[in-house]
């Protein structure tokens, strides 16, 4: 999903559409706004399929009756979600060419990664993905790719926070970013 995020947005600026839409009288806020609601009517069918594939994963129907037990792991899935898609869509308005702005989301992502994995700095834990991980444990992904052990416990409530604050960072990020360059 973060991929079609990013060329859609960077598509905007190659063929100058965004240009064009503050031409005819949209402001910057408004933009960003239409995009917000856009990551989150991508991460709505996200969410359904990834309900289902949770809840079918527990062994059919009697996994369908513990997954409505847990129901509240899909608002933890759908802020990942949001979160995740904004912060491609600020890498998108931040870098501007598609090519670039998927190689460095996957670079950051990775980078990321490997150095929460490879030190047991706790301050490390905190950065995007990584909090992002911790949130929910993904019993079927490497634990290079979940981010491995935390060193320290963290409570799933802050972690939650951390996560929409992250989400919310990125979105006023875009917002300035696109505020400042005179497009």
């Amino acid at each position: 999903l973060a991929l079609i995020l990013i060329m859609y947005s960077c598509n905007e600026f190659t063929f100058r559409t965004y240009r064009q839409n503050v031409i005819d009288g949209l402001s910057h806020a408004d933009l960003v706004l239409s995009k917000s609601w856009i990551i989150v009517f991508l991460s709505c069918p996200f969410l359904f399929i990834v309900g289902a594939i949770k809840g079918y994963y527990r062994e059919g129907l009697e996994g369908m009756t513990f997954f409505a037990k847990k129901l509240y792991f899909l608002g933890y899935h759908f802020v990942i979600t949001i979160t995740y898609l904004s912060i491609a869509y600020l890498f998108s308005v931040i870098f501007q060419r598609t090519t670039l702005s998927i190689i460095l989301f996957i670079a950051f992502w990775m980078l990321e990664r490997i150095i929460v994995s490879y030190t047991d700095i706790g301050v490390l834990q905190f950065l995007p993905f990584s909090a992002m991980g911790q949130i929910i444990k993904q019993p079927f992904l490497p634990e290079f790719i979940q981010g491995g052990e935390a060193p320290v416990e963290v409570s799933k409530a802050i972690l939650l926070r951390l996560t929409m604050a992250y989400g919310i960072l990125a979105q006023l990020g875009a917002w300035a970013v696109l505020k400042r360059k005179n497009l």
